[in-house]
């Protein structure tokens, strides 16, 4: 029968998936369709199988591969070619660029004028030692331990009317994910008004509130919205890390659903 074996098609007459292991790789660990396989599996036609030593560290190709074997096999393709921009790596575009990382996204645009401050560690995807340091640099840093093959094109800069559309000329999806209310409004109605993109907006995720006051709306026909709607911060109303996180999961999650060709909202 044939499979498509860490990557390639291939020719195999093994029958179970164990089998298979043990002829070309002994005691290597196995990726089925998405599924890491703890039992035996028999191997069907089409099959897309991935066996790898564990705690190796492969090389481009089998990365691709394996990261293809874990996460959706149909969809990585697509998720590989996407290019897709963040504006503002704070709470929700730090972490936002890591998820879609890890989901395999392939070529990114990350946006942020400012610097990593001990004030940031509390709910933005930095450490101690990415203090001082650019929020483009360090997130790009992050981005590349992960997947040290990703495309990241980093603007150190403020963006505003002038910039953002050529900023983010190649990407099919801008991420907003700024602080201030007066820059979410600039880049929605910029990049709406003058492009085809779409945007996934945060709007709202202040405080310990409810996490499923959190919810995805699309207001507008390429617009995305993630947020309670309501939550601002001010004096006793900060923005704690489990909360700006879930706020963060649902942009990702939408901008997944975007490129998989799939209605964000369901």
């Amino acid at each position: 029968m044939r499979i498509v074996l860490n990557g390639k098609e291939t020719d195999v007459s093994d029958t179970a998936a164990f089998a298979l292991r043990d002829r070309i790789l002994p005691g290597g660990y196995v990726v089925i369709d998405g599924f890491s396989a703890s039992e035996d599996v028999p191997l069907r036609e089409g099959m897309q199988v991935f066996v790898f030593e564990k705690d190796s560290v492969p090389g481009k190709e089998e990365y691709e591969a394996m990261m293809s074997a874990r996460n959706m096999p149909g969809l990585y393709t697509r998720f590989r070619d996407a290019k897709v921009g963040i504006a503002g790596l704070g709470g929700l575009g730090s972490n936002i660029a890591i998820m879609l990382t890890r989901l395999g996204i392939g070529h990114f645009v990350i946006a942020d004028f400012d610097t990593v401050d001990i004030t940031n560690l509390n709910r933005q995807n930095y450490d101690r030692d990415d203090i001082g340091k650019r929020k483009t640099e360090a997130t790009a840093r992050h981005m590349r331990l992960i997947n040290p093959y990703v495309d990241v094109e980093c603007f150190d800069g403020k963006l505003d009317e002038s910039n953002v559309c050529g900023v983010f000329r190649n990407c099919g999806i801008v991420v907003e994910a700024f602080d201030e209310a007066s820059q979410k409004v600039m880049l929605v109605n910029t990049i709406l008004g003058n492009t085809d993109k779409w945007v996934v907006s945060g709007n709202g995720m202040a405080g310990i509130g409810p996490s499923n006051t959190i919810v995805t709306s699309r207001p507008m026909n390429r617009l995305v919205m993630c947020g309670d709607g309501t939550s601002e911060i001010g004096p006793g109303m900060g923005l704690s890390a489990s909360r700006v996180m879930v706020a963060a999961s649902h942009q990702a999650n939408a901008v997944a659903r975007i490129i998989a060709g799939l209605d964000p909202i369901g």
